[in-house]
C-alpha cells in the first residue's frame, strides 16, 4: 500500500522548502558582502572612529562608533563595528572600513565575520538540497508506482 500525500503535507513541505531558501538566500547575502568589504571590494571606504561598546549575546563585546566616508559627506552615528569576535578597540580609536550603501555595519579590512554567516547558508543550502532530493525521490516513486500498477493493454 502506497502512502499518498494530502493536499496539507504538501503545504507544510513547500513551507518549509521556502523557508530554507529564504534564510539560506539571506545569510549567503549577508556573508558575500561582509566578504567583499573585507577584501576591500565594493562599498564605501571610510574611518570609523570608535564611541563606545555594546555588549551582545553571551557578554559578547562590540564596538559603535561614527563613519566618515572618505570622499566626504556626512558622518553616520551609531554604526556597529563588524569584528570577529570581541572588539578590540578603545573610545576615540580610528578603524579603517568599508561599509555597504544603506548598511548600519562598518566592516575593516581582512574580517572573517563573514565565515559564520557564510557556513550557516551553506548549511541551509545543503538542507534544502536534500529536501529537494527526497521530494524528487518520492516523486519518482510514485510514478513508477502507478506505471506498474496501471492496467496493460486495451479494456
Amino acid at each position: 500500500m502506497s502512502r499518498r500525500w494530502n493536499g496539507c503535507g504538501l503545504l507544510v513541505l513547500a513551507t518549509f522548502v521556502s523557508a530554507l531558501a529564504a534564510v539560506a538566500g539571506a545569510m549567503g547575502s549577508v556573508s558575500w558582502t561582509h566578504h567583499r568589504l573585507a577584501h576591500e571590494k565594493g562599498g564605501v571606504p571610510g574611518t570609523l572612529t570608535v564611541t563606545g561598546h555594546s555588549t551582545g549575546k553571551g557578554g559578547s563585546r562590540g564596538c559603535v562608533g561614527d563613519f566618515r566616508p572618505d570622499r566626504g559627506g556626512d558622518a553616520r552615528t551609531g554604526i556597529r563595528l563588524e569584528a570577529s569576535g570581541k572588539c578590540a578597540h578603545g573610545v576615540g580609536d580610528r578603524v579603517r572600513t568599508r561599509m555597504a550603501p544603506g548598511s548600519d555595519t562598518a566592516v575593516p579590512p581582512g574580517s572573517r565575520s563573514w565565515i559564520a554567516p557564510g557556513a550557516v547558508a551553506a548549511g541551509f543550502g545543503l538542507m534544502l538540497l536534500f529536501a529537494l532530493t527526497a521530494i524528487g525521490v518520492t516523486a519518482a516513486r510514485a510514478v513508477r508506482a502507478r506505471a506498474r500498477n496501471a492496467p496493460s493493454g486495451p479494456p
